[in-house]
């Protein structure tokens, strides 16, 4: 589904910001230009048909370099002006990014995967996550629940667990366990790294975090309702009085924005449980079916910012001091 496995082709005014951007992961994997081409060539075997292996021949250790020389102020003699899409296929999974990260494309608007079926596509998603986050200046989001960087790692755990053991309720008994399994390691895998990251890297990374949450969707962890049924009263007052102690650590950058459920809000992401953008730069978003959607189009991530805009609009508690104030007395209305 979506366009994941469509052929991209590079043009030659793409080819300075593709060049370093694969200088820039080659040396991130220690690798030489030699053994780039090398690696080339063994995936090119299994990537391309032999009819068309035998078209298009294999990557050299010259051709890498004339594919980096493009990032230079003065490319010297012999510099590739474009990469044809199976050295684009070849080179992206290889250097473990997807095909579209490699490129930088967004001609072609929204791209959607699903990571059950397609699970290495976690690790794509995660590098263009980061390589969008390094110039970033905010990284704004809703959900109908905390990301996972902003819960504990055991409210995390049992909030997948519940999640995924109501998405396997249609699969046959003896395959619920294995699914559940693989799916929420894959999940806690993901939120382990994006909480690492985002705590670890507080000083130096260039963006700040801004998340909204309708007041019903927090209302809903401290009193154990849907999703959180399942999950004892001591895990979630945790996650909570964590929550408070990320807002109240002002050198975080966390903000956490209450929104008046009361007012429509949900209404404005019909089919969605999540959306996040990057600046005006890149959106991503969860559909209810569970597939995830992104694009870096500059329309549809204006767009997509938009629906934030009208929502943090709509905001109950947004400083800071007031918001740590509500989750003080939705962490007393406990008991």
């Amino acid at each position: 589904m979506g366009t994941t496995s469509r052929l991209i082709e590079v043009l030659p005014g793409q080819m300075r910001d593709i060049a370093l951007r694969i200088k820039r992961l080659r040396e991130g994997l220690g690798l030489t230009q030699e053994e780039l081409a090398k690696r080339c060539s063994r995936a090119a075997g299994e990537l391309i048909e032999p009819e068309d292996l035998r078209r298009v021949g294999r990557m050299s250790r010259s051709r890498v370099a004339h594919i980096e020389q493009a990032h230079r102020p003065r490319p010297g003699k012999g510099v590739a002006i474009t990469l044809q899409p199976h050295e684009v296929k070849v080179m992206a999974h290889v250097l473990g990014v997807s095909p579209e990260q490699l490129v930088g494309d967004h001609a072609e608007g929204i791209i959607t995967w699903d990571p059950l079926t397609n699970p290495k596509r976690a690790h794509h998603f995660l590098g263009l996550m980061d390589e969008c986050g390094r110039n970033a200046r905010e990284l704004f989001g809703w959900a109908e629940f905390l990301p996972c960087s902003l819960e504990t790692r055991e409210f995390m755990h049992r909030h997948h667990q519940a999640i995924f053991d109501a998405d396997a309720l249609h699969l046959p008994e003896e395959l619920r366990a294995e699914y559940n399994r693989a799916v929420v390691t894959m999940y806690d895998t993901i939120g382990d790294r994006r909480r690492e990251d985002l705590l670890a890297a507080a000083s130096t990374r260039p963006w700040v975090m801004t998340h909204i949450m309708l007041r019903p969707d927090l209302e809903d962890i401290a009193r154990g309702n849907g999703p959180y049924a399942g999950i004892d009263s001591a895990v979630r007052r945790e996650c909570l009085e964590n929550l408070r102690a990320l807002i109240v650590d002002r050198a975080l950058r966390i903000n956490l924005i209450v929104a008046d459920g009361a007012a429509g809000m949900d209404h404005l992401f019909p089919g969605f449980d999540s959306l996040v953008v990057f600046d005006e730069e890149f959106a991503f978003w969860r559909y209810d079916s569970g597939d995830i959607a992104y694009t870096r189009h500059p329309s549809i991530v204006r767009l997509r910012r938009a629906l934030l805009d009208t929502v943090r609009a709509h905001a109950l508690f947004r400083e800071p001091g007031d918001v740590v104030r509500y989750l003080e007395d939705l962490v007393r209305s406990m008991g």
